[in-house]
């Protein structure tokens, strides 16, 4: 499946990888990331050696083709604590273990409340060049404006230095992957 990806993310953009060898080889580690595509996680997953494990709203779960990829995954979906707040604490529950084995893939506001479980570093991502692109989530007028180039854009990938699970704020997060853009 990562060839299949790679080959796929490869093939519709350059990708530069900067600084990807500060995420940790061994141990645990939560990415944060921002999001600015349809295509962000494929862009990861084919662009980061290490194996990730994403969670993901629920929704998206519901999606034929979508639903069997993430499954294939080991995806964790999740759901705000309004629309389901037993699906949120299933999430938790399922990346908890996962923290304890593995690398995950995290989402917004809930970073303190996996954190706070599990006080693991966070390596903040910063995706540069999607935005505007032809899998952006930017409403416009998308084929016309992307046609002559729709293959192979040129983006980033770019790591920073891991944050200690008590200084990872969600300000602090901010700031440091605004700061890659």
């Amino acid at each position: 499946m990562r060839l299949v990806i790679w080959l796929l993310v490869h093939s519709i953009y350059r990708v530069k990888k900067i600084d990807l060898d500060k995420i940790p080889n061994t141990g645990h580690a939560v990415l944060v990331c921002n999001h600015a595509s349809f295509v962000d996680a494929l862009i990861l997953a084919g662009s980061i050696k290490r194996p990730i494990r994403f969670v993901v709203h629920y929704k998206i779960f519901k999606i034929p083709m979508l639903s069997f990829i993430l499954k294939t995954a080991n995806a964790i979906p999740i759901a705000d604590a309004k629309e389901d707040s037993a699906l949120m604490e299933q999430a938790f529950d399922k990346i908890s273990p996962s923290l304890k084995g593995g690398e995950l893939n995290s989402f917004k506001p809930d970073i303190k409340k996996v954190l706070d479980r599990d006080p693991v570093s966070v390596v903040p991502l910063a995706l540069r060049g999607l935005w505007g692109s032809l899998f952006s989530r930017k409403s416009s007028n998308v084929l016309l404006r992307f046609i002559p180039r729709i293959f192979y854009n040129r983006i980033a990938l770019i790591a920073v230095d891991p944050i200690p699970a008590r200084d990872a704020s969600l300000t602090t997060l901010y700031e440091t992957i605004s700061k890659q853009l």
